[in-house]
């Protein structure tokens, strides 16, 4: 977690999108936003730029993102 915040990345927790901040003020402040979850099975989600997280590791490893 020290690396990634060493990289710039910001982490907020606790925060509920809609009460605490807007969708629109999440995407208007940040240039990505991760949404972590979680679930006992995944899901496959027809949204245009959500992942999961399995598919998002298998590209990085890859150098693809």
């Amino acid at each position: 977690m020290d690396l990634m915040v060493s990289e710039g990345i910001e982490f907020q927790t606790g925060v509920t999108i809609g009460k605490d901040i807007s969708a629109t003020q999440l995407m208007d402040d940040f240039d990505a936003v991760v949404l972590c979850l979680g679930s006992t099975w995944p899901r496959d989600l027809t949204i245009p730029g959500i992942i999961d997280h399995r598919s998002l590791l298998r590209d990085v490893n890859r150098g693809n993102v």
